[in-house]
């Protein structure tokens, strides 16, 4: 139990069984690059890993990411080079699934696009009232806080309940 890093590049691996890792309790970072991946739902029981490396897989769409979600830990997340980058709006889509993570494909999460994702959440539907996107904006800005150890929570939920009034007046 305590394997920390477990590296399983260019091994072909198709599935990864569900009872296989969350015994793992203190595995924080966790490489599959280089595989044949569609089903990301084992890896959900990792709930201490922070990284994971899942680049050359074959995952074609963000429902194979989500199971990810129960990650709470998770912080950074690569998946360069499987088809779910050949959406439209997959990074948009994949940080409204997944809030916990600082970087996405080696690119830090900023808050203006915390911001715009709960903005493209509003839009597409996901999120259908004005209160919703407050809560997800407060819920995304609050995460970024938790992350960071920043004490601007505060000053962030009010700023938040603006953008949704402006949102809702249309200004």
């Amino acid at each position: 139990q305590t394997l920390e890093t477990l590296v399983l590049d260019n091994n072909r691996v198709k599935h990864v069984p569900l009872d296989s890792l969350p015994t793992c309790a203190n595995l924080r970072e966790v490489r599959l690059a280089h595989n044949r991946l569609q089903d990301l739902t084992a890896l959900s029981s990792c709930d201490a890993v922070e990284e994971l490396v899942l680049t050359h897989n074959r995952l074609s769409s963000v429902n194979a990411v989500i199971p990810l979600a129960a990650c709470t830990v998770l912080r950074e997340l690569e998946l360069g080079d499987n088809d779910v980058l050949a959406r439209l709006d997959w990074r948009m889509e994949l940080l409204y699934h997944l809030p916990q993570l600082m970087t996405l494909n080696s690119l830090p999460i900023s808050d203006a696009e915390r911001h715009n994702v709960a903005m493209w959440a509003f839009q597409t539907g996901l999120c259908v009232s004005v209160l919703a996107i407050a809560e997800l904006m407060v819920s995304l800005s609050l995460e970024c806080c938790r992350q960071t150890a920043c004490h601007l929570a505060t000053p962030l939920v009010i700023l938040l309940q603006v953008t949704a009034m402006e949102v809702y007046l249309g200004t």
